[in-house]
């Protein structure tokens, strides 16, 4: 972390005063030195301040900072399902790749999802791009699980994604990463997707709100 910097400007007074006696005949001479003082002066640093970590779980969580997380989490997902897409296989790198960001039920279906990837399917963009998930309101959010409604878009990703349904919403569960995969650094914020499936928007307020 870069903390700015701090000049100290030091400035030295020097005072002397002389006093000399009435008369014709001038009397001895006193010089007075006053002793030297030093001040010292703060000067502001001209650096510019860091910023603040951009995934640090805030005290109130709102939908913008969750949008900041799921961005993050999905570019790291785009990067697997493009080295998948490369190497036509779903190596090591890609299963550890895709446990960074996924857990519970929904690492599963992920790796699932990677699989399907080699098995045909939509046609994918060259390369493909990373998938976009909007959160359109929050159901909870805990600093331990969020759990929002959000609506996915794939045209990043392939070449014609099939038509949104304006009936469904996505019910998307956040959990808090271990302190194994926050050690490691490869994703960089402290949450994992527990679970993202398909709702009735009708039936949202109604749904369970899994955190667990």
């Amino acid at each position: 972390m870069v903390r700015p910097g701090r000049f100290v400007l030091c400035v030295t007074f020097l005072a002397a005063a002389a006093c000399s006696g009435g008369g014709d005949d001038p009397g001895p001479t006193a010089t007075a030195a006053a002793p030297s003082s030093t001040a010292v002066v703060a000067v502001p640093s001209t650096a510019p301040p860091t910023p603040s970590d951009p995934f640090s779980i805030p005290k109130v969580i709102d939908a913008a900072y969750v949008n900041r997380v799921l961005a993050a989490l999905y570019a790291i997902d785009g990067d697997v399902v493009r080295e998948v897409v490369r190497t036509r296989t779903v190596g090591k790198e890609a299963i550890d790749k895709t446990a960074e960001i996924f857990s519970g039920p929904q690492l599963e279906s992920e790796l699932e999802n990677l699989v399907g990837l080699l098995a045909g399917g939509p046609p994918l963009k060259d390369p493909p791009g990373d998938r976009i998930v909007t959160v359109r309101s929050l159901l909870i959010s805990r600093h331990d699980c969020v759990v929002a409604l959000a609506d996915s878009d794939f045209s990043n990703v392939v070449v014609s994604p099939h038509p949104t349904d304006p009936s469904m919403i996505g019910l998307l569960t956040l959990v808090q990463s271990s302190a194994q995969i926050r050690s490691r650094g490869v994703n960089p914020t402290p949450w994992t997707i527990f679970s993202a499936r398909l709702i009735s928007r009708s039936a949202a307020l109604n749904e369970a709100a899994p955190c667990s």
